[in-house]
């Protein structure tokens, strides 16, 4: 290398420094969106899993809230049941006792 090349590769070599500096400068402004958006999507699927928890809760009480009703209906058959098993018997007492 010529000694008059020296200045123009320094010149050179100055530019293409201030120009990764600046692409560095960018790569690392992008670095940090990127992070946020990791530690955001994180916390997301942190709240998903909760809320998941969540609704297997309100469906596990939704559930027993719908045999409630079935629950009571078969009570009142048993004792429709029972009550007309009584009259019946009560019915034949009398007609075989009294008649």
């Amino acid at each position: 290398m010529r000694e008059d090349e020296i200045p123009v590769k320094i010149t050179e070599t100055e530019a293409r420094s201030k120009s990764n500096m600046h692409r560095i400068e960018r790569l690392e402004r992008d670095s940090e969106v990127l992070y946020k958006i990791a530690t955001s999507v994180e916390i997301l699927a942190t709240k998903q899993s909760h809320l998941a928890n969540a609704i297997v809760e309100v469906d596990k009480k939704v559930t027993a809230l719908e045999k409630i009703p079935s629950r009571r209906w078969r009570t009142l058959v048993d004792k429709v049941i029972g009550a007309l098993t009584g009259l019946i018997i009560g019915y034949l007492a009398n007609s075989v006792f009294f008649s």
